[in-house]
């Protein structure tokens, strides 16, 4: 019986994606009478739920990150509108980047860029504000879409601390350098590509020696793009955010004269904001005193001990890196704290 009202009223919702929750529940009532539930707590429960589930806007695009604009993913060249939900920024990045430029070159450096539009931190700086810029994105499933949507100069490899054959797994957003070796060719859904150096990428692209953003999120391999031996001399990134930076990347940023910014933190998103010292309002924009290692993933490799603060059986960002524990040497966030932060 509940199965077939259910399919009554998805067949309401399909036929008119655009009705009002209310009225969708409204329908739901009248399909399956008031008799069928006459216990009120059930009927407050599944009231609830049918309010969430059929007020969450649904289509064939909508698989990607949770974005939900209007071609978000496969190889459809439909630029999505500015106001739809999923483009730009996860977290505010491309508004801090706006409100934070010092104008000096309005170049940006986008690595990985991923999709075109969906979540990308740098397509708003790009089509309202007329920055220039160089997105570089390996995954093929991402470029057709960058090529046709974006203006940003385009390259095609993961970045690594040097050039070499290596295995990449295209994951979508995830997609990752799995092993420092060529890959079998029995391994599904990973091919071998070349990696590139990020200084000898710009020096190619004759980016300009002051780059006023860079984005920086390759899913773990960050250090190796940001290496020790990278042309720190010849490029300066006078704003940054890195995803999950390790306490080492932070530790080589600060030494090249970056400046911790803020964190921005919320269940899906965990990037650290960087200005350079050169920026003409970098101490306006620097809170290096309330600096914060973000966690760990306790299921990765690098992980410590699980944070004191971090309850349950989460395997979320909930441990401290091996090595830099959180006894006054490596401060992390307070878990209830930043957990609960949107």
């Amino acid at each position: 019986m509940l199965a077939t009202q259910y399919r009554a009223v998805r067949e309401i919702r399909s036929s008119n994606s655009s009705a009002p929750a209310s009225y969708l529940i409204l329908s739901f009532r009248l399909v399956t009478g008031s008799c069928v539930y006459p216990r009120p707590r059930v009927s407050i429960y599944l009231s609830i739920y049918l309010s969430l589930y059929l007020s969450i806007p649904r289509s064939a695009n909508s698989t990607h990150r949770g974005c939900t604009c209007c071609a978000c993913v496969g190889s459809s060249a439909m630029p999505c509108s500015k106001g739809s939900k999923g483009y730009g920024s996860q977290g505010g990045q491309d508004r801090w980047v706006a409100a934070s430029a010092a104008n000096t070159s309005l170049y940006f450096v986008d690595l990985a860029a991923n999709d075109a539009e969906c979540l990308s931190n740098t397509v708003r700086l790009e089509r309202e504000l007329g920055w220039r810029g160089l997105c570089i994105e390996p995954n093929p499933k991402y470029t057709a879409r960058l090529k046709q949507l974006r203006s940003c100069g385009l390259v095609q490899a993961p970045v690594s601390s040097d050039e070499r054959e290596v295995s990449f797994a295209m994951q979508d957003d995830r997609g990752r350098i799995t092993a420092p070796h060529a890959a079998s060719s029995s391994t599904p859904g990973v091919r071998t590509m070349r990696t590139r150096r990020l200084d000898t990428v710009l020096d190619e692209a004759r980016a300009p020696n002051v780059v006023e953003y860079l984005s920086l999120d390759i899913e773990g391999h960050e250090e190796d793009a940001l290496c020790d031996d990278f042309a720190w001399r010849r490029y300066t990134f006078l704003l940054i955010t890195v995803e999950l930076p390790s306490p080492r990347l932070n530790a080589r940023l600060f030494l090249q004269g970056y400046l911790f910014a803020r964190n921005a933190i919320s269940f899906k998103l965990h990037d650290t904001f960087y200005v350079h010292a050169s920026h003409p309002r970098a101490v306006g924009l620097a809170s290096n005193g309330s600096f914060e290692q973000l966690p760990a993933h306790c299921s990765k490799p690098w992980a410590g001990p699980r944070l004191p603060s971090c309850k349950g059986n989460n395997w979320f960002y909930c441990c401290e890196y091996a090595g830099y524990p959180a006894n006054g040497t490596t401060r992390y966030p307070n878990w209830h704290r930043w957990r609960s932060m949107a």
